[in-house]
This record gives C-alpha cells, structure tokens and sequence, in this order.
C-alpha cells in the first residue's frame, strides 16, 4: 500500500515539474476575476461568499442529520 502513496506522489511532483501554469492563459489577473465573477468589490469577501459559504451550510446540514440520526439509534 505504501507504493501507492510513493507512486502518486511522483506522478503529482512530475506532473507540478513538467506541465506549465494554467495562469499563464488568464488575460487578468485572478483577483479581479473572483471581483468580477463575485460582484463585490473585496475579493476576500468574494472568496468567502461564494465559497466557504456553502461548504459551511452543508456541513451544518450533514451533522445535523447525523445527530438526527444518533438520537433515534
């Protein structure tokens, strides 16, 4: 098992060693383009908005229903 961690830890280095940047194709920079895409002004605030959100309301949502389903076993 151990191998496998090995091999795909060389494959992910080879892979950040060989292939370019996929940045290099954007024609602005990424801060405007979460600006641009988030319609607020502050990026950071964009990035949370859009973002860390809805990952935060799902999670709530899982352990919810994972309490629920406690309560009734």
């Amino acid at each position: 098992m151990k191998w496998i961690y090995i091999a795909a830890g060389i494959a992910f280095y080879l892979k950040m060693l060989l292939l370019s940047s996929p940045m290099q194709g954007l024609p602005f920079p990424i801060v405007e383009a979460v600006v641009q895409d988030s319609g607020i002004p502050n990026a950071v605030s964009g990035i949370i908005l859009r973002n860390r959100l809805y990952d935060t309301i799902f999670e709530v949502i899982v352990f919810t229903i994972a309490l629920w389903a406690l309560s009734f076993s």
